[in-house]
């Protein structure tokens, strides 16, 4: 299987799917090959990375009793109305994880996912604090996209292994200097921030593709 993920975090297969309908919750028994794309709004690639064989999607507050049977799970995607996310402090075998369009304000039960590769933030309006970010060692890839209740980035500064970031959509955003401390950072994109300054001292790096449109 290989499935496309876009900018705003939606999952899309890219391969014909016969065996379930990828706009409802997905649960997979059996270990299978996934990849995931990460590609921009000209289908251009940003990221292509392997996944774990054991993949978990569910939407709209059907979480909890999910999570007791597939507390394995490598991967998984909230999507809807889910308010809270202590439930997945438990889930530290978690690569990857995707939020999306939710009343989240809270990502302190994040921390303990030590293991994450790839985190995915869409459409939550209520997050200010990504304080909880700056704890995952792991990770490379971020997706942090209309969250406009966000202005301050300053923890993602700790992310040594982080390699790309969207940042794009967040309206309140200005200082992105703390990007510039990332020794490994590669991709950058801060379209649809029109508050965002600083930009110079990522222009400056020639090793670092930055995305304004």
């Amino acid at each position: 299987l290989r499935f496309s993920l876009s900018l705003d975090g939606k999952i899309v297969a890219k391969q014909e799917i016969n065996s379930f309908d990828i706009e409802k919750s997905i649960f997979m028994e059996k270990p299978v090959d996934v990849a995931i794309v990460v590609h921009d709004e000209n289908d251009e690639n940003v990221l292509s990375v392997e996944m774990p064989d054991f993949m978990l999607y569910v939407a709209d507050g059907t979480i909890g009793g999910i999570l007791d049977k597939y507390g394995e799970a490598e991967s998984l995607t909230i999507e809807g109305s889910v308010k809270e996310l202590d439930y997945i402090s438990e889930l530290e075998g978690l690569k990857y994880l995707s939020v999306l369009n939710s009343g989240i304000d809270d990502l302190r039960s994040l921390e303990k996912l030590k293991n994450l590769k790839i985190l995915v933030v869409s459409g939550c309006d209520e997050i200010r604090d990504v304080s909880p970010i700056g704890e995952l060692p792991k990770l490379e890839s971020l997706v942090f996209r209309h969250c406009n209740s966000l202005e301050d980035i300053g923890p993602l500064s700790k992310l040594v292994n982080l390699r790309y970031i969207i940042m794009s959509g967040n309206i309140n955003v200005e200082d992105i200097s703390p990007l510039a401390e990332l020794p490994n950072l590669e991709y950058v994109n801060i379209s649809g921030s029109p508050k965002v300054k600083n930009i110079s001292l990522l222009e400056d790096n020639e090793n670092l593709q930055v995305d304004q449109n």
